[in-house]
């Protein structure tokens, strides 16, 4: 985990190096910035979500616009 990006976004790094900016709504919004996260992705490379492990919640975006 980066850091909050703006009013309800993630910012997170991914093992590869690859930041990916992600919906973090105000239940989730508990995080530091060392946290594990693991990310989600489809198939097709759409992100489905991603789940803080050591806090227990996360984000599931299946079958939910990503508005930004």
């Amino acid at each position: 985990m980066v850091g909050r990006w703006g009013e309800d976004r993630v910012l997170i790094r991914l093992e590869d190096g690859r930041a990916l900016e992600a919906p973090a709504p105000e239940p989730v919004a508990d995080f530091d910035v060392d946290d594990r996260v693991d990310v989600y992705f489809g198939s097709d490379g759409e992100l489905l979500g991603w789940y803080l492990p050591d806090k227990k919640h996360g984000v599931d975006l299946r079958g939910h616009a990503d508005e930004h």
